[in-house]
């Protein structure tokens, strides 16, 4: 839940209507990382149209439950899985935390 503070300053659903747009364009690029960022953290909020991730899985169940997400995805709106994003505060603070160049799972 986000805070009080980071409500006044995030709107939450300009930020869903942007993504929504990306979605529906096929976006690729930086505009959806720089639409869920906010005061250099990422809103800290996730949806049915992006999730953050830490880190790529590299064992069976982290590979399974991406795919379950990414199908998920699918069958509803699309959406976005962006890696590098660290929870710091259980559904407060995320930040990004960076992978690894050529961290491919």
């Amino acid at each position: 839940m986000m805070s009080v503070a980071q409500t006044k300053y995030v709107n939450l659903r300009e930020t869903r209507r942007t993504i929504t747009r990306f979605i529906q364009d096929g976006a690729l690029d930086n505009r959806v990382i720089t639409a869920l960022i906010h005061d250099n953290l990422f809103i800290p909020k996730e949806c049915e149209i992006w999730d953050y991730k830490r880190e790529v899985g590299k064992d069976a169940r982290s590979l399974a439950e991406t795919i379950l997400q990414v199908v998920s995805f699918y069958n509803t709106y699309g959406g976005y899985l962006v890696y590098g994003v660290e929870e710091i505060i259980r559904d407060v603070k995320f930040a990004p935390n960076g992978i690894a160049e050529g961290n491919r799972g």
